[in-house]
Parts: structure tokens; sequence; C-alpha cells
């Protein structure tokens, strides 16, 4: 198996590996490593089926995330481990590597991933049938990227790495994640772990977010005001400072709210949200500043099965 890896920044500084969502690829996080790359080793991975990474084949979130795990391996010095992010998908993912590679993660965080089984199942699994034969017509891409309010400049970013995912891929990816519930091997992970939602996110992220605590010892959870699920690129700087504090000190940045507590006498998650399946899963809804790909080492990585 080979994975496509976007490596910048200094390999001796604390290493922050970076997962993106469904469809996109490691340019989605190029505000975030931008800001990031002075003061850590920034590791960007195209999981498989996906980027420069679509000639692998998807299989499960569990093999891509063994997947990964042997990037850090190859890629990161010492054995201090890395700073996991994730969105969406990469949530997802990252979940699975501090599950089953818990040596190789020093902190996560994820955001826009569910944790509580879809229902009613049949339903869900309908209308992902529906977005993974539409996904192949070019009109529906070219829609999509309107209605994300994709700037001209990264389109052709996001069509080509549309096109490249294949229906297979998506029917795999959802009929996982409908079912998706925290692995029992967190309860021993010691990590700590930031969950993140926006606050006008789909109903299943947020109603997720209090399925965290109950699995793992040292879980926070948070929620982004006025953000949408693909908020990295809706809130940069945001993002960018909520994974320097997180990996710094574990801690919460300033702007977002811990779950639970209230904000100008409105509950933290009282915004609008969307019930959309698709927006669970994709990426950058009002991406900045994505018009090229990472610019420094992009290189593929080949590992042993």
């Amino acid at each position: 198996m080979s994975l496509h890896v976007h490596e910048t920044g200094h390999a001796s500084g604390p290493s922050v590996v970076f997962l993106h969502g469904l469809g996109v690829a490691g340019w989605m996080w190029r505000d975030q490593i931008e800001a990031l790359d002075r003061d850590f080793h920034c590791l960007s991975i195209d999981l498989p089926g996906n980027g420069e990474s679509h000639e692998t084949e998807w299989v499960t979130l569990s093999q891509s995330a063994d997947a990964v795990a042997q990037v850090i391996r190859e890629r990161i010095l010492g054995d201090d481990g890395a700073h996991v992010v994730g969105l969406s998908l990469g949530g997802y993912v990252g979940i699975h590597l501090l599950a089953r590679h818990p040596d190789l993660v020093r902190s996560l965080v994820v955001s826009g991933v569910t944790a509580r089984p879809f229902r009613p199942r049949w339903l869900w699994w309908s209308v992902t049938r529906i977005i993974a034969a539409a996904s192949s017509f070019d009109f529906v891409v070219r829609k999509s990227a309107q209605a994300m309010q994709l700037p001209d400049e990264v389109v052709p970013l996001y069509l080509r790495d549309a096109r490249r995912l294949s229906s297979r891929t998506i029917r795999l990816v959802y009929d996982e994640v409908l079912s998706f519930r925290l692995p029992s091997e967190l309860l021993q992970r010691q990590q700590p772990v930031l969950a993140v939602s926006g606050a006008r996110e789909a109903r299943q992220v947020l109603a997720s977010l209090d399925e965290f605590p109950k699995h793992l010892p040292n879980a926070t959870c948070a929620i982004a005001p006025e953000a949408h699920h693909a908020w990295n690129a809706e809130h940069p700087e945001l993002f960018t400072s909520m994974i320097r504090q997180w990996a710094s000190s574990s801690e919460l940045s300033d702007g977002l709210i811990e779950r639970g507590q209230r904000q100008g006498g409105k509950d933290d998650s009282s915004d609008a949200h969307s019930d959309g399946a698709s927006e669970i899963f994709t990426g950058p809804r009002h991406p900045a500043k994505l018009q090229d790909d990472l610019p420094q080492r992009s290189q593929t990585v080949h590992e042993s099965r």
C-alpha cells in the first residue's frame, strides 16, 4: 500500500498529522499548515482512495488507520508520536488510530464526526446510495462546488479530487460510518482528546459530542460558534489556534465554547444546523488561498503490507 504525504516544517519539532475529509486531499489544510510549520513538523496524508492516493484502494477505517500509523513510524523521529488532527472522514480514521496504535498518538483533535449509529438506517442507507450514484455525474460535482461556495482558484483542485473518488469508495465509507460507534479500546486511552463540532453542524454530529466523555477519560468537547462542517476553511484562524493550543497545553483556545456552557443567554449549539448526510463527510466549505498544492516536499510513502 502507498499513501501520498505532504511534509513541511522542522523534522525535529513536535509533529502534527493532518487527516482530510472525503473526496478532497491534503490541500484542504493549507491555511493551517502555513500558519504552523514554523513551529511544528507537519504531515498531511492523502487517505486511501482520495487525492493523490486515489489509486490505493479504500478498504476500511481501521486499515486506513494502520496505513497512517506506518507513515508516522517512518516519518517521525523518536518515540513521541504525533498530535493528530482529523476532520470528517479524517476524524474517524484518527479515532481508529488512537484505538489501534496509542503509542503513536500524543493528542487527538477530531471535528465533524458522529459517534452514534444513524436511525433509521434504511433511510440513511438509501440517501448514501443516491449520493454515491450522483457523484459520477460531472454537473453534480460542479453544482457541489458551487453549493460549497468554493473560490474560483480552488475549484480545479476540488473537481480533480471529486472525479478521482470512486462511487465504491463512497459506499464503503458511508456503510461504515452509518453504524459507527466509538471503539471500546478508547476507555484505556489516556491521551488528551478534543472533539469539536461547528454550531451549524449536522444534528448527528452535535449530538455525538456527548459520547466522547463516556468513552475517553481525558476527552473535552467544544463548539465552534457560527461554524459549519468544514470550518477549518470557514474560520481558519480559530481552527489553527485550536490546534496550536491543544498540541501545546491540551487547553481550549479562545473562541471555542466548551460543551454545556452558554453564551449570551443561548445554548452553545442553538444555532441553525444541517441535517444533510453529505455535509458530514465532505471537505472545505469556504477554503481560502488553496490554489496551489503544498509548497514543500510532496512524496509518496511506500508501506509494507
